[in-house]
């Protein structure tokens, strides 16, 4: 099996344009990560985002240096509105695979790692000013200010629901990999494929949101054998 290996120094994760549907309400996203090195001071990299143009609203799930402390962020952005955010100081082993997820209720934000529940708050309500793209995206975030930068490391399994999923299925999602058709799934890349630049979308809906991939470089590493 395979997986995506994203460098820093390249903004080669994977987007996807489409419509998920989810229109700045409630969302689950959640990824296997392994990091090659750490953000390095006051940086962030984007380990993945989902935002929609109708509401002008962006999730980001992050990793970040502020001042030498390195935390596990999200972020509910309205754009030129306001942004909530919520932090989990945490140094993610380097070289270790980590189930990391993220969910917003309608009220509150709430971080996962490895499906065990680490922080909440909350996240606002309402709707963006218009300007902000369609677009979900994992490695990178494809329009992200100066201080947000692709991750260094590998990435697999990402996953988007269109609803805040309970902490007993963040569990469960982080101890093997969910089926097709789970309820309220939108999304499913396994970023498996190994060769070319399209990630493929694993989840059964109406529709295709298939990945693209810029300068797509693959690994052999994997998570755990129940992701395989």
């Amino acid at each position: 099996m395979a997986c995506l290996d994203v460098q820093a120094l390249v903004a080669n994760g994977a987007e996807v344009t489409s419509n998920l549907g989810i229109a700045g309400g409630n969302i689950t996203m959640a990824i296997w990560v392994n990091f090659d090195t750490a953000p390095t001071t006051d940086l962030e990299v984007s380990i993945m985002s989902q935002s929609n143009s109708v509401e002008s609203v962006q999730y980001n799930i992050g990793y970040r240096n502020t001042a030498g402390v390195l935390k596990l962020i999200m972020t509910r952005d309205r754009n030129n509105i306001a942004s909530s955010t919520i932090t989990f100081d945490t140094t993610l082993t380097i070289g270790q695979w980590f189930h990391i997820a993220g969910s917003y209720d309608g009220t509150n934000l709430f971080l996962y790692i490895n499906g065990d529940f680490k922080t909440s708050g909350s996240g606002g309500t309402g709707a963006g000013a218009p300007g902000a793209q369609e677009a979900f995206s994992v490695g990178y975030v494809a329009h992200a200010s100066g201080d947000i930068q692709p991750i260094d490391g590998k990435i697999a399994h990402a996953v988007c629901y269109n609803e805040a999923l309970s902490a007993v299925n963040i569990k469960r999602i982080s101890q093997s990999r969910p089926p097709n058709n789970d309820t309220n799934l939108v999304l499913y890349w396994p970023l498996n494929e190994g060769s070319g630049t399209t990630t493929n979308d694993h989840a059964d809906r109406i529709g295709s949101n298939n990945g693209s991939i810029t300068t797509a470089i693959w690994s052999t590493l994997h998570p755990q054998t129940t992701y395989k």
